[in-house]
């Protein structure tokens, strides 16, 4: 069988169901495969955290995951799909029971770019901390700010509009400015694993009255590598699946 003909998307491997691609708000769910047959061009996939349901709206589909082209080289392929059911109670290898979602895919593999598509927000098994840099002045997360959601193309943050009894100097932000961040990557999933990306921002929007407490800004990432692109894409995709895995205790 060439590999064209091939699907190569194999159980157990994390995989993002990618809903209306070339839109301009792509959205991705992260998901495990539990199975597939070949001969159907089937595949069952782990209901994601934010549920899928039968009948859920989208004008196009795509099962993808990042594949190995050569020895130093990543692609991401993906796989044209339709949702074809909703199993409520799956029996997985180990004999327990999880929720799972049968696709039907179409070949060959496309290689795309879900760039816009990730979006997470962190919680207390996955961090994110860092450090702003304005107009040469350094704002850290946890008294500054803090990380609000953060995806490969920019990031939301949450300040305060009192610091103690101070106001706060990002309350003075403007849509345009530019500056550098910092940001530390922390997962305690099994122990603790952190890394470090950095990049230079843009802030696109500013809403200083977000809440009575808060302001929010959305700032662009304009020069993430593709090393650094890789880690958050990993580290967003690595978060989703803990999420799976908890809620189906598929481990």
């Amino acid at each position: 069988m060439n590999k064209e003909d091939a699907f190569l998307l194999k159980p157990g491997m994390g995989v993002d169901l990618v809903f209306n691609l070339d839109s301009l708000s792509p959205v991705s769910k992260s998901s495990i495969v539990f199975d597939f047959d070949e001969s159907k061009r089937q595949v069952i996939v782990a209901q994601p955290v934010l549920k899928i349901q039968k009948d859920h709206p989208y004008k196009q589909m795509h099962i993808s995951s990042l594949i190995r082209k050569d020895i130093s080289t990543k692609v991401r392929l993906g796989y044209p799909c339709n949702l074809v059911d909703i199993i409520k109670d799956y029996r997985l290898s180990n004999n327990e029971r999880a929720e799972a979602v049968v696709l039907e895919y179409s070949l060959p593999a496309q290689e795309i770019n879900i760039r816009s598509a990730f979006r997470f927000q962190p919680n207390a098994n996955f961090e994110v901390l860092g450090k702003l840099v304005i107009h040469n002045e350094m704002y850290y997360s946890g008294r500054h700010f803090k990380f609000y959601d953060i995806s490969i193309s920019g990031i939301g943050i949450l300040f305060p509009k009192k610091i103690q009894k101070d106001r706060n100097p990002l309350l003075d932000l403007k849509p345009d400015t530019q500056g550098k961040i910092g940001i530390l990557l922390k997962s305690g999933e099994k122990s603790d694993s952190v890394w470090t990306i950095e990049a230079k921002i843009k802030v696109v929007r500013v809403n200083t009255d977000y809440n009575p407490l808060s302001g929010f800004a959305g700032l662009s990432m304009l020069n993430l590598t593709q090393d650094h692109e890789e880690i958050l894409n990993r580290f967003i995709h690595q978060a989703q699946l803990y999420q799976i895995r908890k809620n189906n205790r598929f481990a």
